[in-house]
Formats: C-alpha cells, structure tokens, sequence
C-alpha cells in the first residue's frame, strides 16, 4: 500500500460531492439538513482514517488500518440493511437517516475496497455475509492463514538466574520480541 497516495485518496473532496449528489438525489424531498448531517458524518469517518493512515506510515499497518475499518463499516452498513429491510417488510416506514447513512456507508466501503488485495476483500465480505456457523469460522481461518501473522510486540522473559533476572523483575517478566 503506497500511504501517500492513500491519504491523498482518503482527503480528496470528490468523494463528497459525488456521495453528497448521490444522496441528494435519494429522495425528491429529502431533507438537505439531512444530507449534509450524513455527509459530515461520512467526511468524518475518511478524516479519521486518513489521520491515523498518515500517523502510522508502515504500509502494513496502514493496510491493517484500512482493513479493520472496511470490516467495521461493513457490519455497520449490514445492520442498517437489515433494519431497512425488515422495516419495509413489515410494513413500516423507512427512516430517511437510516437509509442515508446506509447509502454513506455503502460508499465509504466502495473506497475502501480500492485500497486492499481484492482476495482480502472477498475474505472479509465472504465472512461477514456468511450466518456464524463452522462455513464461516472456515472462511476467517483461511484469511488468517492468507495474512502475515505478526509477531507478538512482547513476549514472556526467561527465569534465569543471574544475568537479566532483575532486570525481568522490573518489567514484570516481560520484554520485547526479538
């Protein structure tokens, strides 16, 4: 993951206005108070994200970063979807804010995807569609099998006598991975 060009991505305000016309145009009366309420919130969520991409700079923590958010924006827009569904089954009425921030976050999700390996994508969206069952433990076991498995940040100290003991009473028995 090239980071610069992601931030740059992440910050360009074309997102905006295209997500900002999309929603506008969900309804012919729509409440432009309301769209420009979803499109903050969306604007929100790329900052946040572009701040921390930028912060961390590593490639690979940038594209964990990117990753964890598709995840969490993707289970966010399934239970919106889910509420919006049921709703109109039901007979209700749809909440015009459920159905724009579904909209955002379906959009949020779109660029997102742009920014990791296709086969990840489809990992994640395989996992989160498919009902908690062994299929879908099957399909988290195959993406964590796919990734890098990073190596712990800390790991437990040997109890040596000597050399390095005080030093592991002091930090409490731990110290960093080689």
């Amino acid at each position: 993951m090239n980071v610069t060009q992601t931030v740059r991505r992440l910050r360009d305000d074309a997102f905006l206005e295209e997500l900002r016309r999309s929603l506008a145009s969900w309804a012919d009366d729509v409440d432009p108070a309301l769209v420009e309420q979803t499109v903050a919130w969306a604007d929100g969520v790329r900052a946040g994200l572009a701040d921390l991409v930028e912060l961390v700079a590593d490639p690979d923590d940038a594209a964990m970063a990117c990753a964890v958010k598709l995840v969490e924006l993707k289970a966010g827009w399934i239970g919106i979807n889910t509420k919006l569904n049921y709703t109109a089954v039901r007979g209700g009425t749809v909440e015009t804010a459920d159905a724009l921030r579904g909209a955002a976050t379906s959009a949020l999700v779109d660029l997102l995807e742009a920014f990791l390996p296709g086969r990840h994508v489809e990992a994640f969206h395989a996992f989160l569609g498919a009902p908690l069952t062994s299929q879908a433990l099957r399909v988290l076991d195959e993406v964590w099998d796919d990734a890098v498995k990073p190596r712990p940040v800390f790991t437990p100290a040997r109890k040596a006598k000597g050399v390095g003991s005080a030093r592991n009473r002091k930090n409490r028995g731990w110290r960093l991975a080689a």
